[in-house]
């Protein structure tokens, strides 16, 4: 019997009760069992081995501390040069950059993922290599690591 055949067309009530009931309740015992089977699977144990991921160059995309702006994101925004043209065209947005951040905390390989164009892309990578990262660790080890930081292009009033 398919779910359609459980509701009329009038209103949506159940044609048989009994058997919504019993559709109902093994719904309600899959759903229990799949989450305990979710929660089972991401155990602690589980979960150091979700944070160890790297790539081939042994860049990790996630770390037990993940790398920090030093001074916070204000620091960036502060190296951020708005582009005339952006200026000049009222251009806001936000734009996406991914970059690593090595063993010394310094930014590396910065890649545009998103872009508003006219300059803003270029500001934001220009603005990241001014800066400085505490360095992502690992078991107690600094590693490099794999970040993507979206940056707000937003014209005061």
């Amino acid at each position: 019997m398919t779910i359609e055949n459980l509701f009329n067309k009038t209103g949506g009530t159940p044609m048989n009760t009994s058997k919504n009931y019993r559709f109902r309740t093994l719904l309600l015992f899959s759903g229990i069992l799949t989450g305990a089977l979710i929660s089972d699977a991401i155990s602690a144990k589980e979960f150091s081995f979700i944070t160890n991921e790297k790539d081939s160059s042994g860049v990790y995309s996630m770390v037990e501390q993940m790398p920090q702006i030093v001074g916070g994101i204000s620091e960036l925004y502060e190296h951020i040069e708005y582009p005339k043209e952006a200026l000049d065209r009222r251009i806001e947005g936000r734009v996406f950059v991914q970059f690593i951040v090595d063993r010394n905390g310094n930014v590396t390989d910065p890649e545009i993922l998103k872009d508003i164009g006219f300059g803003c892309g270029e500001a934001a990578v220009k603005a990241l290599t001014k800066i400085s990262f505490t360095p992502g660790i690992q078991n107690g080890v600094e590693v490099p690591v794999s970040y993507t930081l979206p940056v707000t292009f937003k014209l005061g009033n």
